[in-house]
């Protein structure tokens, strides 16, 4: 009855993606298997090929233990399937460096096969070296435009494109707008001196009539 229970359990569970055991390090490696396995029919990695096939079945069995675990069978070890997890990691991060290598070599050399082979792979990062792939593809389009990866780089591209404008549009109407600021300052500056001389000169009009004002008086009482 127990068995038919822990069976009924993983059947459940091998629905979900991955063992939701020690899923950080596991979904990592679980996640890459299949891009991993492509490797496998790229002459590139021909003296990889055996490695990448046991790996790839010792990455299932681990898997199946896992959703075991994850359902309770106490036939199988906590930390014995950590161990091997961690140990399938290593295998994972040294294929992954290998095909980041091979792929930035493969700009380095101007080598559009392999290149080409890679460029569409989820385990090569495609950030790290973002312009320089940019720029290899824009010199050899032609061969490259039946990649995957070929329509993500012509929508960033094209974002780029339209980003491009944006900002242009709008510093061209920052420009305007600190220029048009610039004249009113201009403007306002003008008309406070204009103001001034406006009062000075009342000022010395009424200076001047006061002291034609006091003459006259002064000259009556002579008188």
């Amino acid at each position: 009855m127990l068995k038919l229970f822990i069976l009924s359990v993983v059947f459940f569970f091998s629905f979900a993606k991955n063992p939701a055991v020690y899923s950080l390090l596991g979904d990592v490696v679980y996640n890459n298997v299949s891009e991993i396995k492509r490797l496998s029919d790229l002459s590139l990695f021909s003296s990889e090929k055996q490695n990448i096939i046991e790996y790839a079945a010792e990455c299932e069995e681990l898997k199946k233990k896992g959703f075991s675990i994850e359902a309770g069978d106490v036939k199988y070890d906590k930390m014995e399937y950590l161990s091997e997890l961690r140990k399938l990691s290593k295998i994972n991060d040294r294929f992954v460096r290998l095909a980041n290598t091979k792929f930035i070599k493969s700009i380095d050399d101007n080598d559009i096969g392999t290149f080409k082979e890679l460029i569409d792979l989820k385990i090569v990062n495609k950030q790290a070296e973002k312009e320089k792939i940019r720029n290899f593809i824009s010199e050899h389009k032609a061969q490259l435009e039946t990649t995957q990866y070929y329509m993500t780089y012509k929508e960033e591209m094209e974002k780029d494109k339209i980003e491009k404008e944006r900002l242009s549009k709008q510093r061209n109407k920052n420009y305007a707008k600190e220029k048009y600021s610039n004249i009113e300052r201009i403007r306002d500056k003008d008309k406070k001196r204009q103001e001034s001389l406006k009062k000075e000169l009342e000022k010395m009009v009424e200076d001047k009539k006061k002291q034609i004002y006091k003459q006259q008086k002064e000259g009556l009482q002579n008188y």
